[in-house]
Parts: structure tokens; C-alpha cells; sequence
């Protein structure tokens, strides 16, 4: 990029796309080029470049229609156009989720509302994450005292 590039792409999924858009967009200004080559693909699908064409989305460097994206940042990480929280966040962090997503995203569950307590005074529902620590307070403004799974 310091010796004049026009223009960035690479060819991956979500993650690796947000990567290089935030070294396009966000940090030189450049233009970005999706090429899908990933396992969901949920970006292309939403500027509607088809995940199963990885050459035709090379034709973006010719004929392409250059358009503006909103990108966003969560806790220091740059995406696009989705982000995941909670049980499902945590779960697509988990090592063994792409080779077992169901068995993952219930161990996950289970772990994260083993963490559940409930207030006994407004019963608002409070959720650590697994890798959270964060001390939240109901919507009466007590400390969350009684645990609703073990």
C-alpha cells in the first residue's frame, strides 16, 4: 500500500474480509474487493455477489460498481455486516465448533446459563459469558443473588 496500490481484495470469509477492509477502507481509503471464499459467506451474499462464482467477483477489478459500506467496531474488532453475542458468540469462538456447531453451541449454552442468576426482587435475568466477567446489575438496581441453574 505505501508504494500506490489502487485498490485491496482478498479472497476469504467474514473474518478474513473485515481484516483487509479495515486496511482498505478504514485505514488508506482504498477500495475493496470481496472474492467469497469462505464457509457462510454472509457479506458477499449481502452485496449480492455470489459465494459460488469466485471468479466472476474477480470481475470487480474491471466492471465493478463501486458502492459505500458501513463497517462498525465491537470491543476493538472491526466487521462488516454481522456480529454475534451471547451463547452464540461464544460458542463460534470455541475450538471445536466448525467440526461439531451443534454439540458445541449446547456445551455452550449449558456453560454460559450455568452462570444465569435471576434478581428476587425484579426477576431480571443476568448472564455472565463464559469468558465475560462483568458485573451487571438488574433493572431495580441490586446485585443478582439467586443462581437459576447449577
Amino acid at each position: 500500500m505505501a508504494d500506490g496500490a489502487d485498490a485491496l481484495w482478498v479472497a476469504g470469509g467474514d473474518g478474513s474480509l473485515a481484516v483487509v477492509a479495515a486496511a482498505a477502507a478504514a485505514t488508506h481509503g482504498l477500495p475493496f474487493v470481496c472474492v467469497p471464499a469462505g464457509t457462510r459467506n454472509h457479506f458477499a451474499l449481502d452485496l449480492g455477489v455470489d459465494p459460488h462464482d469466485v471468479l466472476g467477483a474477480l470481475e470487480a477489478f474491471t466492471g465493478g460498481i463501486e458502492r459505500l459500506i458501513d463497517v462498525a467496531d465491537v470491543n476493538g474488532r472491526l466487521f462488516l455486516n454481522n456480529v454475534s453475542l451471547g451463547i452464540y458468540g461464544e460458542a463460534v469462538r470455541s475450538p471445536g465448533y466448525r467440526d461439531a456447531k451443534m454439540r458445541t453451541l449446547l456445551e455452550t449454552a449449558e456453560k454460559v446459563l450455568a452462570q444465569a442468576h435471576r434478581c428476587r426482587r425484579c426477576d431480571w435475568l443476568t448472564i455472565w459469558g463464559a469468558s465475560t466477567s462483568i458485573s451487571r446489575l438488574c433493572s431495580c438496581r441490586t446485585t443478582p443473588t439467586r443462581s437459576i441453574a447449577r
